[in-house]
């Protein structure tokens, strides 16, 4: 019916069969690498770079930033107004007084990156039962590093299924399910402020680290106007993304007559999920900040809780070349959701152990704390009825009755019939 408009995705679980335990393992280690990188297409080239700021000053040399106007570049990158090529080491400091030496021949900033990647993937699989009684158990974990340095995605989930005669008639059973999740993504991929917005940016002419081994970094957005693209993921390594999930149902299945059963089937799906992210200082650009007061930390906390009953009573009856299916029932569904989220600025250390919304690691005027959330709940009957001759003409007819939460009382209920041949 109109619940299943869209099409319809059905997700079986491996069932135990009848016969001595089996134990079965596979599992698979290998890596990932890309196959293109994006330094195919940016350039690498610090001398390109510098003729390109040249050229674009051209036909003459009026204008053009005394850092580039030599095709010797200056040692060190600072001030695209002056040249550098001597510096007091003595008086390096990592937030005001960062000194990052020019690359001569260019920085590749997607090997700066990028990596081959890990990816481990190991099943346990028991099973096992007799005529009566079927059981199937099953464990899973996977690892894999992204192909982005300091990105991963972990899966550990357990499954559990078992079935049971009672008697000629009755058929009862569970399907349950775990699965906890935790990683890193490397930030918002989707903006200029992420890793690959960042690397697109980039110029060949700052190395990849300071002189201390710091980010590198430019003072001057004529020398760039970027983050250090290592560094943003070096900083979102900590910022986790943790979901866990208990997902399962019971049922049973009388057999009434032949051909007529009745089946009710309750199920829950119960999730979490945790997310945390923490904004560092960024000293070493022309834009960046300084001051701790720019610091920020928020965390989220997302809870969503469904269950579902579903009674159904179906017949099946077959006369020669003529089938006929009908199917009558009932359903509920409710769903609960609500989410927590809070964040906290100015912060007075960066070391991920402080990492909690306490007034007393930040500046208690920025706390912040907010909460959403809703409850839906949506009542259904249906009925169904199916008719094929010789397995090649069927003419189908649907019919349903949804009332749904999420609407005024007075339009609340509506009845979607539908037919086909």
């Amino acid at each position: 019916g109109s619940r299943a408009s869209n099409g319809v995705i059905v997700i079986t679980t491996k069932q135990g069969k009848a016969g001595k335990a089996k134990l079965t393992y596979n599992g698979s280690v290998g890596t990932a690498t890309a196959v293109k990188g994006y330094d195919e297409i940016l350039n690498t080239s610090s001398q390109y770079y510098a003729e390109a700021v040249r050229l674009k000053f051209a036909p003459t040399s009026a204008g053009v930033p005394a850092w580039f106007a030599s095709t010797t570049l200056p040692k060190y990158v600072h001030n695209a107004n002056s040249v550098f090529n001597d510096a007091d080491l003595t008086k390096y400091d990592p937030i005001f007084n960062i000194i990052t030496e020019t690359n001569q021949v260019g920085t590749n900033w997607w090997e700066e990156i990028s990596r081959t990647a890990q990816i481990n993937d190991h099943n346990i699989n028991v099973s096992g039962g007799n005529d009566a009684a079927t059981y199937n158990i099953s464990a899973n974990y996977l690892n894999q590093e992204g192909i982005l340095k300091y990105t991963d995605f972990n899966r550990a989930t357990v499954r559990a299924n078992s079935s049971f005669k009672v008697g000629k008639k009755l058929r009862i059973g569970e399907n349950i399910m775990f699965a906890t999740t935790w990683g890193n993504s490397g930030g918002n991929f989707n903006t200029e402020f992420g890793p690959i917005g960042n690397l697109i940016k980039a110029t060949s002419i700052v190395s990849a680290t300071d002189i201390k081994g710091g980010p590198g970094g430019h003072i001057s957005s004529l020398t760039g106007n970027f983050t250090n693209p290592d560094q943003v993921l070096r900083d979102a390594q900590n910022n986790n993304n943790t979901s866990n999930r208990v997902l399962g149902n019971i049922f049973a299945e009388y057999t009434i007559i032949d051909g007529l059963k009745f089946r009710t089937n309750f199920g829950s799906d119960f999730g979490n999920t945790w997310r945390r992210a923490f904004t560092f200082i960024q000293p070493y650009r022309s834009e960046g900040t300084t001051s701790n007061s720019a610091t920020n930390f928020n965390e989220t906390w997302t809870q969503v809780a469904t269950w579902n009953i579903t009674n159904t009573l179906q017949y099946n009856k077959e006369i020669g070349k003529q089938a006929v299916a009908l199917l009558a029932g009932q359903e509920a569904i409710s769903t609960k959701y609500r989410d927590i989220t809070g964040a906290l600025s100015g912060y007075f250390t960066s070391d991920v152990n402080a990492w909690y919304l306490n007034t007393a690691l930040g500046d208690p005027s920025s706390r912040s704390v907010s909460s959403t959330g809703n409850l839906a709940r949506l009542a259904s009957y249906f009925a169904k009825a199916d008719y094929t001759f010789n397995d090649k003409y069927l003419i189908s007819a649907t019919v349903r009755r949804d009332g749904s939460s999420r609407f005024t009382s007075a339009n609340r209920y509506g009845i979607f019939p539908a037919a086909s041949v």
